[in-house]
């Protein structure tokens, strides 16, 4: 290694710190730990990020948020609707727009969610038993699930048809 005080670009002298250039190119040992910390940082976080990403919507047991998000779900479509009713074990949901929205439990334990009879809502799933009872002005629904938990809402329908209150 070949060491050139700055001003005297012909003479080697002794090494003043202050003063030295390198003439030749390369990491050094900080820069070199510096970068492998960050890129180990990196790895160790991406597995986390992996695992959470493929088994986060997976779970085997049903919460009662998610019971909750169900039921919150059925009273936004109570509240824009105009009637309700009970058609061979489906809770059917007439829309202010003529719209038809069906909420049934499928074979499989699942809650499905459809408007009009297209698309495929998947709601809840591990439901043993749904049932609704309709009035005028209400709707109350109980969800059983497979896990013993069970739970009841009341929600009311705003409108009749025609628009009257």
């Amino acid at each position: 290694m070949k060491y050139v005080l700055a001003g005297q670009e012909g003479m080697e002298g002794t090494m003043n710190a202050a003063y030295i250039l390198r003439t030749e190119k390369g990491f050094t040992l900080i820069e070199l730990l510096i970068s492998l910390s960050i890129f180990l940082l990196i790895v160790s976080i991406f597995p986390n990020m992996i695992l959470t990403r493929t088994s986060g919507f997976y779970t085997d047991t049903i919460s009662s948020q998610q019971v909750m998000t169900f039921f919150n779900q059925l009273a936004h479509d109570s509240r824009g609707s105009v009637q309700a009713e009970i058609k061979e074990g489906a809770l059917y949901f007439t829309m202010s727009n003529n719209d038809r929205i069906k909420i049934e439990l499928l074979a499989t334990h699942q809650m499905r969610r459809t408007r009009n009879n297209e698309g495929h809502n998947l709601l809840l799933e591990g439901v043993k038993s749904f049932t609704c009872v309709t009035s005028t002005k209400r709707v109350v629904c109980e969800v059983v699930l497979l896990n013993g938990y069970q739970s009841k809402k009341s929600m009311l329908i705003p409108f009749e048809r025609g628009g009257q209150k």
